[in-house]
């Protein structure tokens, strides 16, 4: 699985709501933008990430080519992640994050939800 580029509104929806997708299917959205010194900076790590992680569906919004998605999901500033269960929205992880600490931030969001729903 690729890391999907998305830069209109109905893109990032089709991409979270996709009916092809199996319940509970899980999903990153990273906000950058090209300007961006820490974005630059944290690319390697979302592809570390999605190495780590392949099972999870990947996309990545310029902000700058797609100015109305982040504020329709909360994003204040870029790098931004924002994580997704069944197409809701879980958590939002801002900053420039090590990879490890990504992972486990990663890790223990998506398992709040899994307990939260038995």
């Amino acid at each position: 699985m690729t890391i999907t580029n998305l830069a209109e509104p109905h893109e990032v929806t089709r991409f979270l709501y996709d009916a092809d997708k199996p319940e509970g299917q899980r999903a990153i959205l990273y906000f950058s933008a090209s300007w961006c010194r820490p974005c630059q900076n944290m690319q390697g790590i979302v592809e570390q990430l999605h190495r780590h992680a392949n099972e999870i569906a990947f996309g990545r919004i310029d902000v700058a080519q797609a100015p109305t998605v982040a504020p329709a999901f909360g994003i204040k500033s870029v790098p931004s992640l924002a994580l997704f269960e069944d197409a809701r929205l879980i958590a939002i992880i801002a900053g420039e994050v090590p990879l490890q600490r990504l992972l486990h931030r990663v890790a223990t969001a998506f398992a709040g939800v899994t307990a939260s729903t038995r």
